[in-house]
Protein backbone atom coordinates (compact mmCIF):
# COMPACT_ATOMS: atom_id res chain seq x y z
CA UNK A 1 0.00 0.00 0.00
CA UNK A 2 -0.41 2.29 -1.73
CA UNK A 3 -0.73 0.40 -5.00
CA UNK A 4 -2.55 1.09 -8.23
CA UNK A 5 -4.31 4.33 -9.08
CA UNK A 6 -4.90 6.62 -6.09
CA UNK A 7 -7.01 9.72 -6.62
CA UNK A 8 -6.75 11.36 -3.20
CA UNK A 9 -4.33 11.89 -0.31
CA UNK A 10 -5.49 13.86 2.71
CA UNK A 11 -3.98 14.85 6.03
CA UNK A 12 -6.05 13.87 9.07
CA UNK A 13 -6.74 17.10 11.06
CA UNK A 14 -5.44 17.12 14.61
CA UNK A 15 -2.63 14.67 13.87
CA UNK A 16 1.04 15.26 13.18
CA UNK A 17 1.87 12.88 10.34
CA UNK A 18 -1.26 10.81 9.67
CA UNK A 19 -2.43 10.75 6.07
CA UNK A 20 -5.07 8.68 4.28
CA UNK A 21 -4.85 7.81 0.59
CA UNK A 22 -7.55 6.31 -1.57
CA UNK A 23 -8.43 5.34 -5.09
CA UNK A 24 -9.68 2.49 -7.25
CA UNK A 25 -7.64 -0.06 -5.27
CA UNK A 26 -9.05 0.99 -1.88
CA UNK A 27 -7.66 3.10 0.93
CA UNK A 28 -4.82 3.08 3.42
CA UNK A 29 -3.42 5.06 6.33
CA UNK A 30 0.12 6.17 7.14
CA UNK A 31 1.20 7.49 10.53
CA UNK A 32 4.62 8.65 9.36
CA UNK A 33 3.80 10.93 6.47
CA UNK A 34 3.65 8.18 3.83
CA UNK A 35 6.67 6.02 4.60
CA UNK A 36 4.76 3.01 5.98
CA UNK A 37 1.15 2.14 5.12
CA UNK A 38 -1.66 -0.02 6.52
CA UNK A 39 -4.63 -0.93 4.35
CA UNK A 40 -8.01 0.35 5.58
CA UNK A 41 -10.27 -1.07 2.88
CA UNK A 42 -10.30 -2.58 -0.61
CA UNK A 43 -13.49 -0.71 -1.51
CA UNK A 44 -12.82 1.74 -4.39
CA UNK A 45 -13.08 5.43 -3.42
CA UNK A 46 -12.91 8.67 -5.40
CA UNK A 47 -12.38 11.14 -2.56
CA UNK A 48 -11.82 11.18 1.20
CA UNK A 49 -12.18 13.88 3.87
CA UNK A 50 -11.72 13.95 7.64
CA UNK A 51 -13.14 16.33 10.25
CA UNK A 52 -10.75 14.94 12.87
CA UNK A 53 -9.00 11.68 13.74
CA UNK A 54 -12.29 9.95 14.64
CA UNK A 55 -14.66 11.16 11.88
CA UNK A 56 -14.28 10.94 8.13
CA UNK A 57 -16.15 10.34 4.88
CA UNK A 58 -15.37 8.76 1.54
CA UNK A 59 -17.24 8.91 -1.76
CA UNK A 60 -16.93 6.02 -4.18
CA UNK A 61 -18.19 4.98 -7.59
CA UNK A 62 -21.94 4.99 -8.33
CA UNK A 63 -22.78 7.28 -5.41
CA UNK A 64 -21.27 5.12 -2.68
CA UNK A 65 -20.98 7.10 0.57
CA UNK A 66 -18.97 5.72 3.48
CA UNK A 67 -18.51 7.16 6.96
CA UNK A 68 -15.56 6.50 9.26
CA UNK A 69 -16.43 6.83 12.90
CA UNK A 70 -14.33 4.93 15.34
CA UNK A 71 -10.93 4.61 16.90
CA UNK A 72 -8.76 7.66 16.31
CA UNK A 73 -6.63 7.26 13.20
CA UNK A 74 -3.77 9.04 14.96
CA UNK A 75 -3.24 5.96 17.17
CA UNK A 76 -0.50 3.97 15.51
CA UNK A 77 -1.28 0.26 15.29
CA UNK A 78 1.13 -0.58 12.46
CA UNK A 79 3.82 -3.14 13.07
CA UNK A 80 7.10 -2.14 11.48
Amino acid sequence: MPAGFLSVVTHVPGTNNTVVAGGLTGSGVSHDGGIHWRQLSTTPVNTIAFADAKHGWAIGPKGLLMRYQGAPLDVQTDSK
